[in-house]
């Protein structure tokens, strides 16, 4: 989603469109509940797998994080916004702290030449190059 998004950003900034991504982490909802309502029995050689991730699902129906109202909130917020950021990650599950972890992975992996992310502020500025 998050490459998509880059590429679409680029396409739409000569249109003065801009592209956020946001990441939210587990939202408070009744997603859990209803995608579990007509779930087969596991089959027994599923267990030891699939067993561990739904009874960890189940257990967290009713607990996660993220309220929707206020990611809608945010969400218009943006969209009335001049300037949103390419990605934008929502609560602060796992998911941020593990970004942190391994951020220095994360860079290590890039250019230093920096050419993508600066076509991509420029899109995302408005910019035409």
């Amino acid at each position: 989603m998050g490459g998509f998004s880059d590429s679409l950003a680029i396409e739409v900034a000569p249109f003065g469109v801009k592209v956020c991504t946001p990441e939210p982490g587990g939202n408070r909802t009744n997603w859990t509940r209803r995608a579990g309502q007509n779930a087969p029995d596991l089959l027994p050689d599923y267990e030891a797998s699939v067993g561990p991730m739904l009874r960890m699902l189940r257990s967290l129906d009713g607990h996660w994080e993220g309220d929707p109202r206020k990611i809608a909130d945010v969400i218009v917020q943006l969209a009335n916004s001049d300037e949103v950021p390419v990605r934008l990650i929502l609560g602060e599950a796992a998911r941020t702290r593990e970004a942190e972890k391994w951020r220095h992975l994360t860079v290590s992996t890039v250019f230093e030449d920096g050419l993508f992310d600066s076509q991509l502020n420029m899109a995302n500025s408005g910019i035409n190059s």
